[in-house]
């Protein structure tokens, strides 16, 4: 299990000694960046209001605080290390609603659905939990057997990543479309037409139908992956890779280890080992 500390963009600078000592492992702002909300191994979900600079303790948890987006200028979604996941709707800094659903899992995956409307939430035992959310319906999804890397959901499927296995399930049926064996997954992300753009630690591969595209031995251990029209950019703890498709695949390396990668307009943002 892995989470980044994650600092980049916001000016922490107010914070006080002893929380700058302690990882930060997830950071977000609301639409009209008012409000910033961050946490991490501390425990606490601290919140930062741009009119005033003050920065406060918003909620103590039982575990460290692994993840944390606003859904809309108001709303917001804090995941806990241990499976607890909170729902907050703020009125004028206070707490005018709170939703609350627990796992009962350790977490080692948590992201928002391309459609905003699920939450992704992979556990260390290999189950993976679609939530609504209002936190209200729950789907669970059973098939991998360790720690769950990645999971994105596209057209009614959903593409799961775990240390042993990539698998892809009818999102519906629950059934399992794909069933691939991996050596230790690192990442993974489902390209425009839909093939795979694959990662582990044999190297990094591109699929569709259990038809390989392309494929790189090799390649370091994946930290992030990076879309843009017909370019996938991988970034290793290695190199950047940047794989071009037209009608056949193309590539060329830039010899820099990253362990984030993120595209704003048209620039390419990594943050480096």
């Amino acid at each position: 299990m892995k989470f980044e500390e994650n600092n980049t963009e916001y000016n922490l600078s107010k914070l006080d000694e002893e929380t700058y000592e302690n990882k930060i492992y997830a950071i977000d702002c609301n639409i009209d960046r008012s409000v910033m909300i961050f946490g991490g191994i501390k425990n606490i979900l601290w919140i930062k209001h741009s009119q005033t600079e003050d920065i406060t303790a918003f909620e103590k948890y039982s575990d460290s605080v692994i993840f944390c987006k606003f859904v809309d200028k108001n709303t917001f979604l804090v995941a806990i290390l241990n499976g607890e996941i909170y729902k907050y709707t703020l009125n004028q800094d206070k707490i005018e609603d709170k939703s609350f659903y627990n796992l009962n899992n350790d977490i080692s995956f948590v992201e928002i659905s391309s459609s905003d409307t699920e939450i992704l939430i992979g556990t260390i035992t290999g189950a993976i939990h679609v939530l609504s959310i209002d936190l209200l319906a729950e789907h669970v999804y059973l098939g991998h057997k360790d720690e769950i890397v990645s999971i994105q959901k596209y057209d009614d499927k959903l593409y799961s990543l775990s240390d042993s296995y990539f698998i892809i399930f009818n999102a519906s049926t629950y059934k399992s479309l794909m069933h691939k064996q991996i050596n230790q997954g690192y990442s993974m992300s489902v390209l425009g037409n839909r093939s795979i753009c694959l990662c582990d630690a044999s190297g990094i591969q591109i699929f569709r139908d259990n038809t390989t595209l392309f494929n790189i031995r090799d390649t370091g251990r994946t930290e992030s992956i990076a879309l843009s029209d017909n370019l996938t950019i991988v970034g290793t703890d290695q190199n950047i890779f940047f794989i071009f498709y037209n009608t056949t695949f193309s590539y060329f390396t830039v010899n820099v280890g990253v362990n984030k990668l993120s595209i704003i307009s048209d620039y390419l943002i990594a943050s480096s080992t």
